[in-house]
């Protein structure tokens, strides 16, 4: 297969892949590049968002608070990103509904996004390709990939990289690809998922549901607390309020905390109720497994669950490696790297959606 030459060359096809492909197309040919699968849909990952709903933001990107705990991330806020992403929704005819902190499309659908980045990329004259990316030699400003069964060396002017994570069904670690690049990174760990615990949970508990707030302890210091409700599965526990735990959770499991344990309190203390007002579930299970503390149940945790079970992975490349004003390698300033794939982590909540958007918007000059 004849070698290529590309003048921007994005690889990934996220919300931060679609939007800087979107972008750039206004002043360079754009091709953009895409795993081979069935169908061969773009932006997959889009329609899988919010249940199906897409909260892709979340109003804290407005707020400065926000980028003191990010601040790597203060450069968007500097350049007034969010707003100008908002106004580019706006122009190009996109409605929203806000709930809350969140914001959705306005028919509360994935495939609204999904469809209106599609259909803007399609009118930016964006190429697509199907193909594996194998490596990247930044020295010789070459990538080979496969395409078509076949391996091919091409250059590029410029080169996006939006790999992602290792969430969902992701089988190979996107990383790997690009070890040439000799960059600082973090180990991929999954994030925003379910837990495993060391108690048995019992048949009559799964699927069940409880109010509540949870607290975290490692080495009996308290790390974390949320209010919220858990789901009880067959070997663990679900919910928002886990989800969010997994942050702190593995922060500890960094530093080698020897006891990860949590204690969920349906009732505050010192309220006492009858038995028979208890859920059938939690009464059986609290007369089965007497628990120490007054109105909470304890658990031990022993895992996370895999990455196929995952809302996102945390790790990535260190962020120190980035130029955040415009999403380009410090070392390569030919190579923009985005979204999942950059070690920042965060809660539910369109937060990293939100980041990929901001971060395709960013890289892509749209507000040029």
């Amino acid at each position: 297969m004849e070698a290529k030459s590309f003048d921007t060359l994005v690889i990934g096809s996220g919300p931060a892949g679609l939007l800087s492909s979107i972008g750039h197309s206004h002043n360079s040919h754009v091709t953009l590049l895409e795993k081979p699968e069935k169908n061969n849909t773009l932006g997959k990952r889009i329609l899988l968002s919010g249940n199906g709903r897409c909260n892709f933001f979340n109003e804290v990107f407005f707020k400065p608070e926000f980028y003191q705990q990010y601040p790597e991330l203060t450069p968007l806020f500097e350049k007034n990103i969010p707003e100008k992403f908002f106004s580019f929704l706006e122009k190009n005819g996109f409605p929203i509904r806000k709930e809350g902190d969140l914001y959705y499309p306005y028919f509360n659908r994935s495939e609204s996004m999904h469809s209106f980045l599609l259909d803007l990329l399609k009118k930016s004259e964006v190429e697509t390709i199907f193909g594996t990316l194998l490596s990247v030699d930044p020295l010789k400003k070459q990538v080979h990939i496969l395409l078509q069964g076949q391996k091919v060396t091409c250059s590029y002017n410029r080169l996006v990289l939006a790999l992602g994570g290792m969430s969902y069904d992701r089988k190979e670690n996107p990383l790997s690809a690009i070890h040439s690049l000799s960059l600082k990174t973090v180990p991929f760990t999954p994030g925003l998922c379910p837990i495993k615990v060391k108690e048995k949970i019992p048949s009559y508990l799964e699927k069940n549901r409880l109010k509540g707030t949870l607290h975290v302890f490692s080495n009996q210091n308290e790390i974390y607390q949320e209010t919220g409700e858990i789901l009880f599965k067959h070997d663990g526990l679900s919910g928002i309020c886990i989800f969010n735990s997994t942050l702190y959770i593995t922060k500890e499991l960094k530093k080698k905390a020897s006891k990860i344990t949590l204690s969920f309190s349906y009732l505050p203390k010192g309220v006492h109720v009858s038995d028979s007002s208890l859920p059938h579930f939690l009464f059986r299970y609290l007369k089965e497994y007497p628990q120490q503390e007054e109105n909470s149940l304890s658990f031990t945790f022993e895992s996370l669950y895999p990455f196929s079970e995952s809302q996102v992975s945390f790790g990535g490349i260190n962020p120190s490696e980035i130029d955040f004003s415009n999403m380009r390698l410090i070392r390569y300033p030919d190579i923009q790297v985005l979204g999942e794939m950059i070690d920042l982590s965060f809660p539910c909540g369109g937060y990293h959606i939100g980041s990929a958007f901001l971060e395709g918007y960013l890289s892509g000059g749209i507000y040029d």
